[in-house]
């Protein structure tokens, strides 16, 4: 639900993104989240990991994230 809010800051936060919302959408802005809430992404990020490089460290933390608010 945190992605489709007008005022996020995720995908739904233009009035455009909210009319083309699609499934892969709202999985990508709920891995975003994810990665930037419940990981150190970030952090690895500061200190000079490249992108992908950060994102492959912390890419099995998202996906038992992602399985656990699936359940939920």
């Amino acid at each position: 639900m945190h992605a489709c809010e007008k005022h996020s800051g995720r995908v739904g936060r233009r009035e455009a993104a909210r009319e083309e919302l699609d499934d892969e959408s709202l999985k990508l802005a709920v891995r975003a989240h994810i990665r930037h809430t419940e990981t150190p992404y970030d952090k690895l990020f500061e200190r000079g990991y490249k992108k992908e490089q950060a994102r492959d460290a912390v890419i099995d933390i998202v996906n038992r994230v992602e399985r656990k608010w699936a359940v939920e």
